[in-house]
């Protein structure tokens, strides 16, 4: 699937095998990179060991799973 096969306002694409997707647009790279930035901050902040790491990661990944379900074009389902 390209790029220009992609409804409008979906940045994943299903993969291939697997449940999850995978970002084919530089605002799907984007929402990526944001998740990985603050999740690095949270660990590098929170002190090592703390209940804050898991209170504040698990919100933040949550979030993440929901927003590439939501932005991914025909949604996820198990291909094998």
């Amino acid at each position: 699937m390209t790029e220009d096969q992609l409804r409008t306002n979906y940045w994943f694409r299903p993969r291939l095998l697997g449940i999850v997707s995978v970002p084919v647009t530089w605002q799907g790279w984007t929402a990526v990179l944001v998740y990985l930035v603050l999740a690095a901050w949270i660990v590098l902040r929170a002190v090592q060991g703390s209940a804050a790491q898991v209170w504040l990661l698990a919100p933040l990944t949550i979030f993440a799973w929901l927003f590439c379900f939501w932005h991914t074009d025909g949604g996820w389902r198990c291909r094998e």
